[in-house]
């Protein structure tokens, strides 16, 4: 990954001396800023296909070379101008993902050739061009826009080109070093997150104990999101409100947008405001036991994701007494943001336990898929009612066994019925879910434990991208599609 890295800076720092040196051979056409931009073309590239930090560098260097082109210090400020100002508005538009890539260039080229048309009327400090500053700015903005729309739509076709470029570059000098390229090695992690202890694996050939520490900062980032008992949390300040309307972020937003999903599917079922109920069980306490049937009816009048619109990253709520609980969908956000980030970095091997939902990156070293087994319900740890194949997937449990408290000889568990309040009850003690997105199968998991196994193999039948293992309460293992022959 570094290594790619080397090469696109290699070849985007190349392309922006060209640039600036046919911009300073074009002829002046008379119009401040029409001929200018074509090297911003650069900083864009390296905004989108790099990091914004690559952009700043690869644009501070243009500049220099400008000044080395020009000879003279005016054409130095002239270039910054333009360039820091364009920068600073993309950088911002793309941090707060206002605005598709086209037209962030397209302000990107107007304040490019503002930024550089201001500068020429402070620094000639002419009557004449203060005079035609707006017919100038006017100019400038109608050429930033031709520039901006040309910039978004090339940026669009080499991209893929550059990348590959760099690839080529990459794996050119891994063919040139021989034997030199460092070998993959195997990093891992424990730490407590989400009310359960967190296992990660991977294999890097480079900074593997710096991706853990920032696989680790993710989580707790995540959970300071997530939280319902934390007072600085952004779900306690929803779920503590003094508006019916309230603003939320985007990882709020993409976890709800699952939960509703599902909250329709089930009918109901799946309900992730059943934040009254779970309080009141307290399945997390040593001393938990079954409340009085008064308080568990007073309870269900709460719970109801009806009562609750998405409008955008806005939350609408029809009651006071709506609380929100993404518990059931927490772990299997941070599984695919971390799964997603070192992807990103170039890891190919790993293996991500977040205590119930296991991510597979890629297979094994050796290629072979991983082997994933699945927790025997009430059976001592590590005991195993099955085993399955995977690679780069998600596999999903929930169970009737995870949290649970017995009382005069009845097993009460934490997978709640929204409709009465008490343990969903039906044959499955355990259900295993694979599938791409971990987020996906937390839902479906939960979902099929709530359906029963009719109803539940029926939904993961009708999806192509989803298998399911069922563990019902006799023992008995039902599979479903390819998981019915895995050994």
């Amino acid at each position: 990954m570094k290594n790619k890295r080397i090469a696109m800076y290699g070849l985007l720092i190349a392309l922006a001396m060209i640039f600036s040196y046919l911009e300073a051979m074009l002829p002046s056409i008379g119009i401040p800023g029409v001929k200018l931009g074509i090297a911003n073309l650069v900083g864009m590239v390296a905004l989108y296909c790099l990091k914004p930090v690559d952009a700043i560098v690869i644009t501070f260097l243009r500049i220099l070379f400008v000044g080395f082109t020009f000879g003279n210090l005016f054409a130095v400020l002239y270039s910054a101008a333009g360039a820091v100002l364009s920068l600073t508005v993309m950088i911002l538009c793309k941090k707060k993902n206002w605005f598709d890539k086209v037209t962030v260039s397209v302000l990107g080229g107007v304040f490019h050739n503002i930024g550089q048309l201001l500068i020429a009327a402070v620094v000639l400090q002419n009557a004449g061009v203060f005079g035609y500053l707006p017919v100038l700015i006017f100019a400038g903005t109608i050429a930033g826009v031709l520039v901006g729309m040309l910039s978004g739509m090339v940026i669009k076709r080499i991209e893929k080109v550059i990348q590959a470029f760099a690839l080529i570059v990459v794996v050119s000098l891994i063919a040139t070093s021989g034997c030199g390229s460092k070998k993959a090695e195997k990093y891992d992690r424990m730490f407590f997150a989400f009310d359960t202890v967190i296992s990660l694996s991977i294999y890097s050939a480079e900074d593997g104990e710096a991706l853990l520490d920032k696989c680790v900062e993710m989580c707790t980032e995540i959970e300071e999101i997530f939280s319902r008992t934390k007072q600085e949390s952004e779900l306690y300040r929803i779920n503590h409100r003094d508006t019916d309307t309230v603003a939320i972020s985007d990882e709020i937003r993409k976890v709800l947008e699952v939960g509703f999903q599902y909250h329709k599917l089930s009918e109901g079922l799946f309900d992730f405001t059943v934040a009254p109920l779970s309080d009141l069980w307290d399945f997390k306490s040593e001393d938990a036991v079954v409340p009085p049937e008064e308080m568990i009816a007073a309870a269900v009048k709460k719970v109801d994701a009806d009562l609750v619109q998405l409008k955008g990253n806005q939350l609408v709520f029809q009651s006071r007494d709506t609380m929100i609980d993404l518990g059931a969908l927490v772990k299997g956000y941070a599984a695919d943001q971390m799964k997603t980030f070192l992807k990103q970095e170039g890891v190919e091997h790993g293996l991500l336990n977040l205590g119930g939902n296991v991510l597979t990156i890629g297979a094994k070293p050796d290629g072979q898929p991983w082997n994933i087994g699945i927790q025997k319900p009430f059976g001592e740890q590590n005991s195993t009612a099955d085993i399955v194949q995977v690679s780069d997937k998600s596999v999903v449990s929930s169970g009737i066994y995870e949290r649970y408290l017995e009382q005069d000889g009845v097993i009460y568990h934490h997978i709640l019925n929204p409709r009465t309040g008490y343990s969903v009850d039906n044959e499955i003690a355990g259900v295993s879910v694979i599938c791409d997105s971990s987020l996906e199968g937390d839902a479906l998991s939960t979902t099929c434990l709530m359906l029963g196994v009719e109803k539940a193999t029926s939904l993961i039948q009708s999806r192509k991208d989803a298998e399911a293992v069922f563990v019902l309460k006799d023992g008995t293992v039902v599979k479903t599609r390819q998981q019915a022959t895995t050994p």
